[in-house]
């Protein structure tokens, strides 16, 4: 996932939170950010509880899982049980899970290119609106209980509304020139992250 980020477009804001590396994928990640020149684009989060990874998908804009090996991911229904646009790489299972081009990209595996190029797809507000509610309708068919995919839908706009709610009063600085698209967030799992991180830094070099 390192390399994709190191191929984002000019012009945008794209930060990418990589959640669930273990402590020696982790350290491996850390290195290739540093290499890269990618710290204010990329932040860790370890593992996270089920609660933090609600949160965290709650606030993301494209939900991003680059396996070597997958079955049919669990992670990725919840994120499009979310209403998040999904990327995903062609291995296992996942072409039965995602429809390239309707609740999302599926890419092929160890190519940061078609990574970079799938997230860059999505930095469109509409297009990730469109594709994010095809994902959720997705995501409500394949779930014979529909009404625990609506507890999970309300309790991420709950998180969503918390997240946006004013904070205190302060001083506020003069805003940038608006020259930037807006911020996108993308949530990457960090599967395989041990054996594909040296694969894509050799690619991206």
């Amino acid at each position: 996932p390192v390399a994709a980020v190191a191929q984002q477009p000019h012009g945008h804001r794209v930060t990418y939170t990589i959640a669930g590396a273990d402590e020696g994928a982790e350290g491996a990640i850390r290195l290739a950010v540093r290499d890269l020149g990618l710290d204010g684009s990329v932040t860790l989060t370890g593992h996270l509880p089920p609660e933090g990874v609600h949160e965290l998908l709650a606030g993301a804009d494209v939900f991003l899982l680059p396996s070597l090996s997958e079955g049919a991911s669990g992670a990725t229904m919840q994120a499009m049980a979310t209403g998040l646009p999904v990327v995903v790489t062609d291995v296992g299972g996942m072409r039965e899970v995602v429809q390239d081009g309707v609740h999302g990209r599926v890419v092929p595996s160890r190519d940061p290119q078609a990574l970079a190029a799938a997230v860059a797809e999505l930095l469109s507000a509409d297009v990730r609106r469109t594709i994010g509610a095809n994902a959720l309708d997705e995501a409500r068919s394949r779930f014979d209980d529909e009404a625990l995919i609506d507890r999970h839908v309300d309790v991420y706009r709950e998180l969503v509304r918390s997240a946006r709610a004013p904070s205190p009063a302060r001083p506020v600085s003069p805003a940038p020139a608006p020259d930037l698209h807006d911020l996108v967030s993308v949530v990457v799992i960090a599967h395989d992250a041990a054996d594909t991180i040296d694969d894509q830094i050799g690619r991206a070099s």
